[in-house]
Parts: C-alpha cells; sequence; structure tokens
C-alpha cells in the first residue's frame, strides 16, 4: 500500500476534484448559474 503524507495526495481526493469540476462545468454550459436553488443546494452539499 502507497503512503499518503497529504491528504491531496489519496486517489479519492483527487476523484472528487474532478467531479467538482465536472459538475461546475455542466452548471456553466446548460446555463444553471441562474437556477439559485439548484446552485444554493450543490453549495451546501458536502465536500
Amino acid at each position: 500500500m502507497a503512503t499518503i503524507n497529504r491528504f491531496e495526495d489519496s486517489e479519492i481526493w483527487q476523484l472528487s476534484r474532478e467531479l467538482c469540476k465536472e459538475i461546475d462545468h455542466i452548471i456553466t454550459s446548460a446555463n444553471l448559474k441562474n437556477n439559485f436553488k439548484l446552485n444554493h443546494q450543490i453549495d451546501g452539499s458536502p465536500g
């Protein structure tokens, strides 16, 4: 098993960052940035 010195080195953290980027891209490209209820739900979610 690999040694992890920083939490940023963990695979799960890196995958979660990729997911956040994809969600942000979807919101921006689908013109959902004015859907304030959706944005509030996403901002309030853990992560």
